[in-house]
């Protein structure tokens, strides 16, 4: 089994959106220059733009030229190193990276645990089985003569022919 962690990437924004990989080095060179070791050609991205060292689930950024930030927080010097914890987005130049390793949840997660399409499929079908077995009952009930209005006439019939009966009895007396 493998123990080396991997630092995974995926392009958010720019030329290269929607590519992911990953890189089992501890330190990485980000740049347009052909000797990075990661290499976007991309507007407002320098030869040798930040340098990324993974440090378990954390990463330290160096940032080499102007224009390197990190999502909804702040901007990094050139020349500055900053420590931020995984999973971030990097705004590069004209681009954004997801950096990620394997047990971190993705940027911009809810932290949510989502229920599987098995057991979200069953709740569905028992509320269809439940409503039609409560539809078929109902149905059943109003035809055997049950319902509220039956028994309503049926005690009053019962009531008249009562009170006819005691009526027969008195004149009868």
């Amino acid at each position: 089994m493998d123990d080396a962690v991997s630092l995974r990437f995926e392009v958010r924004s720019g030329h290269y959106c929607g590519l992911t990989g990953k890189t089992d080095l501890q330190k990485c060179l980000i740049g347009s220059g052909f000797d990075a070791d990661l290499v976007f050609v991309e507007q407002g991205l320098a030869p040798h733009h930040l340098r990324v060292t993974l440090l378990g689930k954390s990463i330290e950024l160096e940032a080499l030229a102007p224009g390197l930030s990190i999502e909804g927080n702040r901007n990094i010097a050139a020349g500055q190193s900053v420590v931020v914890p995984l999973p971030v987005v990097l705004l590069v130049g004209e681009m954004s990276i997801a950096l990620s390793v394997q047990d971190a949840e993705p940027p911009g997660s809810t932290g949510i645990p989502r229920l599987p399409i098995g057991v979200l499929a069953m709740v569905i079908i028992s509320s269809l089985g439940i409503g039609a077995l409560s539809g078929t009952i109902s149905y059943l009930g109003n035809a055997s003569g049950s319902s509220p209005n039956s028994l309503r006439a049926e005690v009053a019939s019962r009531t008249i022919s009562h009170r006819a009966d005691n009526e027969l009895t008195e004149a009868a007396a």
